[in-house]
């Protein structure tokens, strides 16, 4: 626990990120963001990793920076090289945080971007989403009328 405060200030790095992606018109809004990290320091970098696997859903390290995607890399300068934005930063923690574009496609009612293959029981959605909508009992619709007739609370 004594690591949140450290990735807390992470965040601030990834939104001035997020921000010059902005500002150049990389990206519309931060979900279309996947944002590469590396973090110097051992145990904020074990944090990291142990948010970045959590499998509850809820905990995942993309909530926490409100993009679609998080991928903890093995150097800094991999994230210089993959990311179209990206800032060194030497203290508290040291780290090098990148934005690139998200992979996948975007989930209608999530918005997130999804690698992973869409939902063939809901049109449109991601895994995520299909679980959701599945165990909240909503009957799947025919193909194409879904987003007209809507799951999404049209």
């Amino acid at each position: 626990r004594d690591e949140v405060p450290a990735v807390r200030s992470l965040r601030d790095e990834v939104n001035r990120n997020l921000e010059l992606a902005r500002a150049e018109k990389a990206l519309g809004a931060s979900l279309e963001a996947k944002v590469l990290l590396h973090c110097a320091d051992p145990a904020v970098s074990d944090a990291l990793a142990r948010w970045s696997g959590a499998s509850n859903g809820v905990d995942e390290l993309r909530f926490l920076f409100l993009t679609s995607q998080v991928e903890l890399v093995a150097s800094a300068t991999e994230v210089t090289e993959r990311s179209l934005f990206s800032s060194t930063r030497e203290e508290g923690p040291a780290a090098t945080v990148g934005i690139a574009a998200a992979d996948g496609t975007k989930c209608e009612r999530c918005w997130h971007f999804d690698p992973q293959e869409q939902s063939q029981t809901y049109e449109g959605v991601c895994p995520r989403c299909e679980t959701s909508l599945s165990l909240m009992g909503v009957a799947p619709r025919q193909r194409r009328a879904a987003a007209a007739a809507g799951y999404f609370g049209e």
